[in-house]
C-alpha cells in the first residue's frame, strides 16, 4: 500500500522530469543555456508499526489494513474472545452503526484482530464457534483511534451486558442489540457493568480486580486463569428461558450447564437452571412445561462437562382421562350424595356433581389434568330444613373429657340420641334432641375419669451386674401413682431396687443397687480335698471346720496311716498359709 505522502513524492519527481525534457528542445547545435541537473529526490517517509491492545507491533504493511485506510489514519479493533477457556477458530462479526461490517477469526489464544478504519462507532459483535454455532455477543462505544487499537472482548460477560442493555430497550436477549439501541441510550452500558460488577463481587475481588473498574469489555486480558479470566473460570453463563442471558457464581472446577438439549431437530429448555454442577456431581435438567418434554443427564469433572446416557425432547405422550370423582363429599359435619353416578373424565374437562335431593344439599366441582383430578372452586353441602347436624362426638365436665364410641350422625326433625363413652379413661354419657333444626341438650352430659388401676406385685429379685439380691419382704401390689422400695440387707448381698405404678404399669425408678459382700475369712474347703505334703507323703487332718476367721491359725492333725503327721495354718486376708514345722511320714517297711 502507498501512502499520500509516497505519491506527492513521485509526482514531484514526475514534474521535474518533464521539465528537463522541454528544456532540451531539438535544433541545430544552438548555443542555448545548458538546464541544471534536478535535485535528488527526498528520502521516502517512514511508517512506524501500530501498537495493538496485547503490546505487539503492527507493520504498516501489515495484510490486516488492505482494504481500507493507510499509514496515517489506520484504526484497528481487536480482543480475546473465551470462557475460562479461550474460544479457538471462531468468526467474530463486527457491525458499526452504518450498517458496515469486518470480520476476523480467533487464534489458538482466543485473540482476534480487525480492520476498522473509517468505521463508526458505536458497534456491537457476535461471535460463531467454529462448529457454526452462534455464541456470544459483545460491544463498544469507543470511537476507533486513528493508528491504535481499541479492546472489545467477547465472553460470557459481555453477552450479559448486550443481553441487559436489549432487555431494557424492550427487546429479548443479547442477539437483538444494534448499535442504533446503544447510540439512543449510551448509559445503559455503565449501568449494566455496575450490575454485574455487584452480582460477581466475591469474583471480581478473590482475581484480585477492583468492582469500581471492573470492565470485562475493555480490559485485555490472556486465558491464563488469572485476573478477568478467573472472574470467567468462576462463572456460569446461561440462556434462560426468556432468551435472556443469566450469571451465577460458580466454584472454578465447577462445569457450566447448557441453556438447551437438542434431539435431531427438537431443542427443549430445563424447567429450572441452576447455572452449574459441581465437579464430581451429576445432574439431570428436564422440561416438563413445553410443547416439548424431555430430560438430559450430566456429569462433571474438574470444569469437563461431559452427556451422561442419551437425551430425550420430543412431543409429550397424549393426555391421560382421570377417573370417576367420588360420588359423595362432606363440608363441616354435612355428608353431600350426587344425583347421578360421575363417570370418567377427558383430560382438560370439568364436572359439577350436585345433590338436591335428601335431608342435604350441595355441590362440587372436579377437573381433569392428564389422569389427576383436582377440585374446582369451593365445595359446598347444607342440611335440609328441621334436620340437624351431627352432634359433637365429645364433651366435657370438670376436667373429665368424653368420646363417643360411635360417631354421630345428623339427626332428623325430632329425633334423640344418646352417646356414650364406654372405653375411658373417662367413661359417661351425653343426650341430644334436634329440635327444627336446633340440637338441644335432654339432660346435663356426664362424664366421669375412673380410678387408674393398681399394679400386681413386683419381682422380688433383681440383678446389678453379677450380682443377685433378693427383697428380705415379699412385695404386694402397688396403688397407681405410688412407689414400693425393696430391699436386701442379708448376706453375701445386699443393695436395693424401686418401682413405681401409673395406671397399671411398673416401671423401675432411680438405678437399682446390688453388691456381693467380700470376706477376708480362709474357706479349708480345698485343704481337706488336697491335704499337706511333705517329701513324697501327702496326710489328710482327721478333722478341720469348715473356714477359718481371718487372723485365726489351726493346728491338723493325720492319726490314721498310713502316714500320720501335723501341720499349723494361719488364715490371712482369706488364704490359708503354711506355718513351719509342719509334718507327715509314713511308717518304715
Amino acid at each position: 500500500m502507498v501512502s499520500i505522502s509516497c505519491r506527492l513524492h513521485w509526482i514531484w519527481v514526475s514534474a521535474l522530469a518533464a521539465m528537463a525534457l522541454a528544456g532540451c528542445g531539438g535544433g541545430g547545435g544552438g548555443g542555448g543555456e545548458t538546464t541544471p541537473p534536478p535535485p535528488p529526490p527526498p528520502p521516502p517517509p517512514t511508517c512506524q508499526p501500530i501498537i495493538d491492545s496485547s503490546g505487539t507491533p503492527v507493520a504498516c504493511t501489515d495484510a490486516l489494513w488492505a482494504g481500507g485506510g493507510d499509514s496515517g489514519d489506520a484504526a484497528g479493533a481487536d480482543g480475546t474472545a473465551g470462557d475460562g477457556d479461550p474460544l479457538v477458530g471462531a468468526t467474530i462479526r463486527l457491525t458499526d452503526a452504518a450498517g458496515r461490517t469486518a470480520t476476523a477469526v480467533t487464534d489458538s489464544q482466543g485473540y482476534y484482530r480487525m480492520n476498522v478504519t473509517r468505521m463508526t462507532a458505536p458497534f456491537t459483535l457476535m461471535l460463531t464457534t467454529a462448529d457454526g454455532k452462534p455464541y456470544h455477543h459483545g460491544y463498544t462505544l469507543a470511537t476507533p483511534k486513528s493508528r491504535g487499537f481499541i479492546t472489545i472482548n467477547i465472553s460470557g460477560l459481555t453477552d450479559k451486558l448486550c443481553s441487559d442493555m436489549a432487555v431494557l430497550a424492550g427487546k429479548t436477549g443479547a442477539g437483538q442489540l444494534t448499535p442504533a439501541l446503544l447510540a439512543a441510550n449510551p448509559s445503559a452500558a455503565s449501568a449494566a457493568i455496575r450490575n454485574l460488577a455487584t452480582a460477581l463481587k466475591s469474583q471480581i475481588e478473590a482475581a484480585g480486580l477492583s468492582t469500581s473498574s471492573f470492565d470485562p469489555v475493555t480490559t485485555f486480558f490472556r486465558p491464563n486463569r488469572t485476573g478477568l479470566d478467573l472472574v470467567l473460570e468462576t462463572t456460569a453463563v446461561y440462556i434462560d428461558s426468556t432468551g435472556a442471558t443469566q450469571v451465577v457464581p460458580k466454584p472454578q472446577t465447577a462445569c457450566t450447564l447448557p441453556s438447551d438439549w437438542r434431539v435431531g431437530s427438537n431443542r427443549c429448555l430445563p424447567d429450572v437452571h441452576p447455572g452449574y454442577v459441581a465437579s464430581g456431581s451429576t445432574i439431570k435438567l428436564s422440561d416438563n412445561a413445553g410443547s416439548l418434554v424431555g430430560s438430559s443427564e450430566y456429569a462433571c469433572s474438574n470444569r469437563v462437562l461431559t452427556p451422561v446416557g442419551t437425551p430425550t425432547c420430543a412431543a409429550p405422550p397424549a393426555q391421560l382421562p382421570c377417573s370417576a370423582p367420588s360420588s359423595s363429599w362432606a363440608v363441616g359435619t354435612a355428608s353431600c350424595q350426587s344425583d347421578t353416578t360421575p363417570t370418567t373424565l377427558e383430560s382438560g374437562t370439568q364436572v359439577t356433581l350436585r345433590d338436591t335431593v335428601g335431608s342435604t344439599t350441595g355441590s362440587i366441582g372436579w377437573s381433569c389434568s392428564n389422569g389427576a383430578l383436582s377440585p374446582v372452586g369451593s365445595a359446598s353441602c347444607t342440611l335440609a330444613a328441621g334436620k340437624c347436624a351431627a352432634p359433637a362426638s365429645t364433651w366435657t365436665l370438670g376436667e373429665a373429657s368424653c368420646q363417643a364410641d360411635t360417631a354421630p350422625t345428623e339427626l332428623s326433625f325430632g329425633q334423640t340420641v344418646t352417646l356414650t363413652d364406654s372405653i375411658g379413661p373417662a367413661t359417661g354419657t351425653a343426650t341430644w334432641n334436634c329440635n327444627a333444626g336446633t340440637l338441644v341438650p335432654v339432660t346435663i352430659p356426664f362424664c366421669a375419669t375412673a380410678p387408674e388401676p393398681a399394679c400386681g406385685a413386683p419381682d422380688p429379685n433383681w440383678t446389678v451386674g453379677s450380682s443377685s439380691c433378693s427383697a428380705d419382704v415379699l412385695p404386694t401390689s402397688v396403688a397407681s401413682g405410688s412407689s414400693v422400695k425393696l430391699t436386701d440387707s442379708g448376706s453375701p448381698t445386699t443393695g436395693d431396687i424401686t418401682y413405681s405404678c401409673s395406671s397399671g404399669k411398673l416401671s423401675v425408678s432411680g438405678t437399682p443397687a446390688c453388691v456381693t459382700e467380700v470376706s477376708d475369712d480362709c474357706s479349708t474347703a480345698d485343704l481337706a480335698a488336697n491335704g499337706w505334703s511333705i517329701s513324697r507323703s501327702t496326710c489328710f487332718a482327721d478333722a478341720m471346720p469348715a473356714k477359718v476367721s481371718n487372723g485365726v491359725t489351726i493346728v491338723l492333725s493325720d492319726t490314721v496311716g498310713p502316714a500320720t503327721g501335723s501341720a499349723t495354718f494361719r488364715c490371712s486376708a482369706g488364704a490359708l498359709i503354711r506355718q513351719a514345722g509342719a509334718t507327715c511320714t509314713e511308717p518304715g517297711p
